[in-house]
């Protein structure tokens, strides 16, 4: 295995550093932008789209409301996004270049694209009905940070939707789905890019992540309260919907039933 095929040396470093994760997560996505869209699907047994039309059943009825989509990617949350708001408008951000040139972006439709940092979106405060982020929280260089900010960004009473990988607060459990995740991803990072790094990082962000239970307490600390999550592959992905301000009981539901 040539240099090129190895991950970062320092892992610990890279992980914990927010300039070197940013720094590592430009690279990384530079080398998977191109088949990023059906790896994904594949990686996730086809599910991927599922979940992800999922995440937009659980957000509300809002006439044209304001969308921000962070880590965009290849946008297909900001294309479900259109259709499930015609009239919105959505700022598509991610971070790399590579990954928003290799998505699919249809002219009519009324999407910014940017190049942001999710820890600094680039826009004004409380100007946000809806955020959401696909596979987006576990790579902010800055987790409390990015959480921070999209607490600014959102108005009063807006929510925010993440679909991403989910750690189980169990030890054991814990350790058995990352080593898992690490033996799967990192053979298809072989096979496809000829580099096992590539994908065995979902399992090493993961492990660097907070876990279900420490996650759901940072939310709430940084003034976001969760009013629905649910859980799949065994509680190895987490659809997660949070409100800025707290809500009543009422208000929480179900977000139509299971997904299709």
């Amino acid at each position: 295995m040539d240099e090129r095929s190895r991950a970062p040396r320092g892992r610990k470093d890279y992980l914990s550093d927010p300039a070197a994760k940013r720094m590592y997560n430009r690279k990384m996505f530079a080398v998977v932008a191109p088949r990023y869209r059906p790896i994904t699907r594949l990686l996730s047994f086809g599910q991927d789209p599922r979940w992800k039309r999922y995440l937009m059943r659980c957000l509300p009825d809002i006439d044209t409301p304001v969308i921000v989509d962070l880590a965009a990617g290849t946008g297909d949350l900001s294309r479900l996004a259109q259709q499930r708001y015609p009239g919105a408008l959505v700022a598509a951000a991610d971070l790399s270049l590579a990954m928003i040139n290799a998505g699919v972006w249809p002219p009519h439709q009324r999407i910014a694209i940017s190049l942001h940092d999710m820890c600094c979106i680039g826009m004004k405060s409380a100007c946000a009905d809806v955020l959401t982020g696909g596979y987006a929280l576990r790579n902010a260089p800055d987790l409390n940070g990015a959480l921070l900010e999209i607490h600014r960004v959102l108005k009063p009473g807006g929510y925010a939707a993440f679909l991403d990988f989910s750690r189980s607060a169990g030890r054991v459990r814990s350790a058995i789905s990352c080593f898992a995740l690490l033996v799967w991803g990192a053979a298809w990072g072989l096979i496809v890019h000829g580099k096992p790094w590539v994908y065995a990082y979902i399992a090493r962000s993961l492990r660097a992540f907070p876990d279900s239970r420490a996650f759901a307490l940072q939310v709430r600390a940084t003034g976001l309260e969760i009013i629905h999550q649910r859980f799949f592959m065994m509680g190895l992905i987490a659809v997660t919907v949070c409100r800025k301000e707290k809500t009543s009981a009422t208000e929480r539901g179900d977000c139509g039933g299971k997904a299709q």
